[in-house]
């Protein structure tokens, strides 16, 4: 007997001796007062044994019988020892014979303290991203991207543009292909009307990170830095080599920034 039967044999044995009233017990119990009516005519029929639900100790019908779950664990246990719990599905429904769902497989064996070997395990967020600057000019997004931008007709041009990281505002130029003057025509029409930036961000292309660091993880090397790098160095600034595409997706962050480091 559960402590829920005990209380609502006691309460409705009290409304049946005239103790509490029909909405006081219905209270007390969390019911409707027609549902406490109809326990009350049930326990003056059959007393105590009426109050419990009908399908309390009847078996369902799709409940697999006690022999099969036993062959089941034990099948588990010996033949199919060290299987997950889809796999080891997969075998009773193929080569066993038992028609069984992955999810009754799961409750008979834990029922059985006998978990799946192989649990499964949370996917690990690899990167995160990261917070855009706060304030405009600290940081430029830099980069070409060679497309039909004149329409399908024409050939392939290549638009050289940089974004800041704060404010999302845009500078782009248009080249025949990406190189490094294209790169220093946009910085000089960013600087000549905002000012110098801090810092860029930008892939490692040969433009940008020369030769030697474009597959490289390290920024000393013996043939130096690109011509890029120079004319950043010169101004006082610096670049930033992203080793991947992913740290530059800043799109689900605030754009909103007022204040100003040119």
């Amino acid at each position: 007997m559960t402590d829920i039967h005990a209380s609502r044999i006691q309460i409705i044995s009290e409304l049946a001796a005239g103790e509490v009233n029909l909405q006081d017990a219905a209270s007390s119990l969390g019911l409707s007062i027609r549902q406490v009516e109809r326990l009350r005519s049930s326990f003056n029929r059959r007393g105590a044994p009426g109050l419990a639900h009908g399908n309390s100790e009847r078996k369902a019908k799709n409940a697999f019988q006690k022999e099969v779950c036993n062959h089941i664990v034990e099948l588990a246990t010996g033949k199919y020892s060290g299987f997950n719990h889809t796999y080891l599905t997969e075998m009773l429904n193929e080569v066993e014979g038992i028609a069984i769902s992955r999810s009754s497989v799961r409750n008979i064996l834990l029922a059985a303290n006998h978990p799946s070997e192989y649990p499964r395990r949370c996917r690990v967020q690899r990167r995160h991203k990261r917070q855009r600057k706060s304030q405009e000019g600290v940081l430029l997004q830099i980069d070409g991207s060679t497309h039909r931008w004149c329409g399908a007709n024409l050939g392939k041009a290549t638009l050289i543009s940089a974004i800041d990281d704060a404010t999302n505002r845009l500078w782009c130029v248009a080249r025949e292909g990406e190189d490094l003057e294209g790169y220093m025509l946009l910085l000089k029409q960013i600087i000549l009307t905002h000012g110098i930036p801090r810092m860029l961000y930008t892939d490692r292309s040969a433009l940008a990170a020369g030769q030697s660091q474009r597959f490289k993880m390290v920024e000393s090397t013996q043939l130096g830095p690109s011509q890029l790098q120079r004319a950043m160095r010169e101004l006082g600034s610096s670049i930033i080599l992203a080793n991947s595409p992913q740290p530059k997706d800043v799109s689900n962050v605030s754009m909103q920034h007022s204040r100003t480091a040119w």
